[in-house]
């Protein structure tokens, strides 16, 4: 994990990673559950992309079969009306 400005964050590509690997898939077969190019999965998990496609790393957790919940105060403000 990098610290930004005191705020933890996880590496993407290293989840993603540890993800697909759990759940026994290969880059291809996640990007196809995912809807992505090979390409992006392989550049994620690489640390080579910018960017992950919208809505970030949770369409490939669920792809991994994984529950995704966010609980950071600031994502729990947002989603107020």
């Amino acid at each position: 994990m990098d610290e930004t400005i005191g705020e933890p964050r996880l590496d993407l590509g290293v989840l993603l990673r540890a993800a697909r690997r759990r759940a026994d898939l290969s880059q291809r077969e996640l990007a196809v559950r995912s809807g992505v190019p090979h390409s992006t999965v392989a550049r994620i998990e690489s640390g080579r992309a910018e960017r992950s496609p919208p809505p970030g790393g949770a369409r490939f957790l669920r792809a991994c079969g994984f529950a995704v919940e966010c609980s950071h105060p600031l994502a729990m403000r947002l989603d107020r009306p």
